[in-house]
Formats: structure tokens, C-alpha cells, sequence
């Protein structure tokens, strides 16, 4: 097992948060037992509030051992990527450009009232205030990350829309954040905007495009499928709460 804590969360969670990076099962649950008391000290000295852990498809005894120790399942996580980029035309009425400052705002705002679904939202020791916090400090922090972009959607000239992305290289880009504010969605704008945003990528020369989807979020999912993503087998994603709920006042 190998572990790490997650300081770009400390101050939405007002306190230590960690990932497992890997873990396999080599030996017989005796051993497993013992490296896991070992960790679980770790998450006690450091006052780790949420550890997540995703594992692959096909890891079901890890998953049987975490889960008998705690460990929720909480979704299936996927990262499809698509490559055929040149296929998609520009959109004559939505333009796609860098968001500036005046659009931070803005963003904070599309994403604090549109996120319902992924794996903070859907855990009900964590919940949607906490969810909902986190994205809008990572949507928030891609503007001045060093490697993350932030692309606006504009239509007629107004924001109605973003996408905040990774650099992997200089023809590889990963979407992290979008969203759709409700009163432009049941309009077909969602699908355009991806559309032109593919587009937007093609004009810069890049050649593939990554991102990451909850099998929760059907929409989402469906869309990009539609689009001509190709999903890869999905991960498993696992969280535990060392101290207890989050969304509670009385933990230990």
C-alpha cells in the first residue's frame, strides 16, 4: 500500500484528507490485517478526516478487505479520451476563448448552483455542502495553477459557461470541471459547447482529449459517449472516515 495526504484540500475540509495510490493483496489477509494497522495509525496521528481509494476493476479481494474494514463503495469512475478531433466544426453562435478574471466570479457561480452528482455529493458521510465547496475551490485555483487552464463559453457575448483543464503535454489536454447553469440546459447548449470546445483544441493542435466521468453522472456520461469518447474499464472508488461523518458535529 502506498499513501498520501492532499494539501490542496486541507482548507475545505479544515483538516487532512489522503488517497491510497496503490494497493494489492500479495499475501493472506493476516499480512494485509497488519500493513492496514499500520496505516490506519497513520490516519490517527495525522488527523486524516477522508481517505479515497480507487482501485482497479478487476481488484474485488482488495475491495472485499477495504470494505469489511469500513470502506463505502461509492461509484464507478471512468476516464475516456477521444482522438478525432478534426471532425468537429466550429459553432457559429457560441464562441470558446481563455476565461479572464472578470470571469472568475462568474464560474464560482455556475459551479456552486450546478453540482449535484459525484462522489463527495453522493457519500452521505461527506455531503453536498462539502462537495459543493470543494469544486468551487478547484475551479476557483485552475486560474492560478501553474499547467491548468480555464476555457469560457460565451453566447452572444455572455458567459453561460466553462471548462477548466489540464496540460498533459503539448497535445494532450484534460477536462476537469463544466458545467451548465439549469436555465441553458434542455437546449442542446451542452452538447454544442463540448462540441466547440473540441474544436477550439483541434485549432491548438492538440491531438487527444482526457477527462474523468462518475457512472452516477448519467447526463454526462451519455453525452460523451455520444460525442465519441472511448471508455476504458472503470475504477472503483472507495472512501473511509477515520474520525466518523463528516457532515456531523459530535465526531470522535
Amino acid at each position: 500500500m502506498t499513501h498520501h495526504l492532499n494539501p490542496w484540500d486541507r482548507a475545505t475540509f479544515q483538516g487532512n484528507t489522503a488517497s491510497i495510490a496503490t494497493v494489492s493483496m500479495t499475501g493472506g489477509t493476516e499480512g494485509a490485517a497488519q500493513t492496514f494497522a499500520v496505516f490506519r495509525d497513520w490516519c490517527l496521528e495525522n488527523r486524516v478526516l477522508l481517505v479515497d481509494c480507487r482501485l482497479r476493476h478487476d481488484q474485488l479481494a482488495e475491495c472485499a478487505f477495504l470494505q469489511g474494514l469500513g470502506f463505502r463503495f461509492i461509484e464507478l469512475a471512468y476516464r475516456p479520451s477521444i482522438t478525432d478531433l478534426a471532425r468537429f466544426p466550429p459553432d457559429p453562435e457560441l464562441t470558446i476563448s481563455p476565461a479572464t478574471e472578470a470571469d472568475r466570479p462568474i464560474v464560482s457561480a455556475i459551479v456552486a448552483g450546478s453540482f449535484q452528482t459525484g462522489r463527495l455529493h453522493a457519500d452521505p458521510q461527506v455531503g453536498p455542502e462539502l462537495g459543493t465547496r470543494r469544486y468551487v475551490t478547484w475551479a476557483d485555483r485552475a486560474f492560478i495553477t501553474p499547467g491548468q487552464s480555464v476555457l469560457a463559453c460565451r453566447l452572444e457575448g455572455k458567459t453561460i459557461s466553462f471548462m477548466t483543464l489540464a496540460e498533459r503535454g503539448p497535445t494532450r489536454r484534460q477536462w476537469n470541471l463544466t458545467a451548465l447553469p439549469p436555465e441553458f440546459q434542455g437546449r442542446g447548449l451542452a452538447k454544442r459547447m463540448w462540441e466547440a470546445v473540441l474544436h477550439y483544441h483541434h485549432q491548438e493542435g492538440v491531438k487527444e482529449v482526457t477527462t474523468a466521468v462518475s457512472s452516477l453522472n448519467v447526463k454526462s456520461f451519455n453525452l460523451l459517449a455520444a460525442l465519441g469518447f472511448r471508455f476504458p474499464a472503470p475504477e472503483i472508488n472507495l472512501h473511509w472516515c477515520p474520525f466518523g461523518p463528516l457532515n456531523q458535529d459530535d465526531r470522535v
